[in-house]
């Protein structure tokens, strides 16, 4: 009767051994494995193709299966964004080109549970959190206080943005024009002209309108593709010099006319992060710890310019940006992308 109580106590023991054993080498717990989507305003200018490229270097980094995709041109990205409902993706990161077209796509897609994360779109409603490189307003009150060093605080000047529907453009705009009209009272808006995001369109609407008014001293540019637009006419027209053309673009689509003296700078932040930064806020908002997100900010040294977070209402502002111009522009290769 000993021994079989003593072999029951052995064999017990064995048993909880094993299970401790198989507890201690159990292997760690996976990563959540969530579908995600990162929808740009088009895909055929170098602005969102550089954010094509930050997807696939947060994949690659990460070890993860993000996608990227979307329309051509801006009149069909809210169509493309809505036949991505069907297909139980968990978050859909989104830089809308037409706000107000959006808005009843993001709907459906937060009715559906699919959490929505945009960029440049900080007057939304139907999201859940937007991600901005920086305070729109204040850029645009920067990008004046250039504009109006290079023209002497005195002029005509008119405003480009891709699209009157484009909240940040718009927010860059009134921002500069708000700055000017308290700073620079001899200076003048006398015109906001839409480009399309088209470097042709703004071509052609800078030259008619240099045409017809020979008397603005300076262009302020929004899309990407504007500087270079506009440095075209303005080259074209031989008033290099005469005009000052600032604003918000890349190197690889502006660089050499601000090299050539043909346009005076721009601000901008990398596409390619403000792309990872959705998706790590989208994550957050997934996982539960987005409050320790906005706390903490993006530590991660691979997702630069967003390690410190503001939030207001549902807009989230880093402070990610930077100016080139001739006197730096060389030395910062580092941005010539």
């Amino acid at each position: 009767m000993t021994k079989r109580l003593i072999s029951l106590v052995l064999a017990l023991l064995m048993v909880f051994s094993v299970v401790a054993s198989a507890s201690t080498d159990a292997e760690p717990e996976e990563k959540p494995e969530w579908k995600i989507a990162v929808v740009p305003k088009m895909t055929t200018i170098a602005w969102f193709e550089r954010m094509e490229k930050g997807v696939e270097m947060y994949n690659e980094e990460f070890d993860d299966d993000i996608f990227y995709g979307g329309s051509t041109d801006g009149a069909g990205q809210a169509a493309y964004v809505e036949s991505l409902l069907a297909e139980d993706y968990d978050a859909i990161c989104v830089t809308p080109f037409d706000t107000e077209a959006m808005e009843p796509i993001l709907e459906k897609a937060r009715e559906q549970g699919i959490i929505v994360i945009t960029h440049e779109a900080s007057s939304m409603t139907n999201i859940d959190y937007d991600v901005e490189a920086f305070d729109n307003v204040a850029i645009g009150a920067a990008i004046m206080d250039k504009i109006a060093e290079k023209v002497n605080e005195e002029g005509e000047y008119i405003q480009l943005v891709g699209a009157l529907t484009s909240k940040t453009h718009m927010e860059w705009t009134e921002g500069a024009e708000e700055r000017q009209k308290e700073e620079y009272p001899d200076m003048t808006m006398v015109g906001k002209l839409e480009t399309k995001d088209s470097q042709d369109e703004a071509y052609n609407k800078v030259k008619e309108a240099l045409t017809d008014n020979p008397n603005i001293a300076a262009i302020q540019c929004s899309a990407s593709t504007d500087m270079a637009g506009a440095s075209r006419a303005v080259e074209e027209l031989g008033l290099t010099g005469k005009v000052v053309i600032l604003g918000i673009s890349i190197y690889s689509v502006s660089g050499r006319y601000v090299e050539e003296g043909i346009a005076s700078g721009f601000f901008f932040w990398d596409s390619a992060m403000a792309a990872m930064a959705q998706i790590e806020v989208a994550k957050a908002v997934l996982e539960d710890r987005f409050d320790e997100l906005i706390e903490e900010g993006i530590q991660d040294p691979f997702i630069k310019g967003y390690d410190e977070l503001v939030l207001e209402d549902k807009v989230i502002y880093a402070n990610s940006y930077v100016y080139l111009d001739q006197e730096n522009i060389a030395e910062n290769e580092e941005f010539h992308y």
